[in-house]
């Protein structure tokens, strides 16, 4: 399984203006010590950042990374990372540029930021979904503005519902068609992408399992 180690060998060479993406999922073994000393330091300028299913992150890992790149995020995915809290929510909403935010998953994250998140005036698509401590209420507004950006969309001319999986998957895969696994390190595209071996597929099959969350 992939390591500390193997993280800080492959981001070694990308970082500053050369790091725009950067994708870590599915990492059981990436400690909170690697996020915030080897990772934060090399994102300043990353504007795709994917954490999804890393089960140690700790709300102040997230804050100590976010607070490195939040001038230049657009896209963030904190998906299935179980241990976060609504802190990590918020130094997210602090990212003046951000447009696609999915929190789907993580399940200790309150009703009040998850309302929060609904009324950020910068968000285009945020999904929220498997959060056990929503309200139907917000889990209502949630669906209304996603049934109001289809009405906007009829015509076609307009992006996928916002909040809806189809939506954050196309924003966070906007600028790697041309990645070919997850398991690639590509600094000449500006892209790092590392998961567990069991893990690697296609942008296709990273699109698939979004979706299906």
């Amino acid at each position: 399984r992939l390591t500390d180690a193997a993280v800080d060998a492959a981001t070694r060479g990308a970082r500053g203006p050369a790091l725009r993406a950067l994708f870590l999922s599915a990492l059981p073994k990436l400690s909170n010590a690697c996020l915030v000393e080897v990772v934060a330091p090399r994102c300043t300028h990353v504007r795709v950042l994917h954490l999804a299913r890393l089960p140690r992150m700790r709300t102040d890992s997230v804050v100590a990374l976010l607070g490195a790149c939040h001038e230049r995020l657009e896209q963030l995915s904190l998906a299935y990372s179980t241990r976060l809290e609504d802190g990590a929510l918020d130094a997210a909403l602090a990212c003046a540029k951000l447009e696609a935010l999915d929190v789907s998953g993580c399940v200790a994250l309150t009703d009040a930021a998850v309302g929060r998140a609904l009324r950020s005036p910068t968000l285009q698509a945020l999904s929220a979904s498997s959060l056990p401590k929503v309200s139907a209420r917000t889990a209502a507004a949630l669906e209304q503005k996603q049934r109001m950006a289809a009405l906007e969309g009829a015509s076609g001319s307009a992006p996928p519902p916002s909040g809806s999986a189809a939506a954050v998957t196309a924003m966070i895969t906007e600028n790697l068609a041309t990645v070919a696994a997850l398991s690639t390190v590509r600094f000449g595209a500006s892209t790092v992408r590392l998961a567990e071996p069991s893990a690697a597929g296609s942008v296709a099959s990273l699109q698939g399992s979004v979706e299906a969350e």
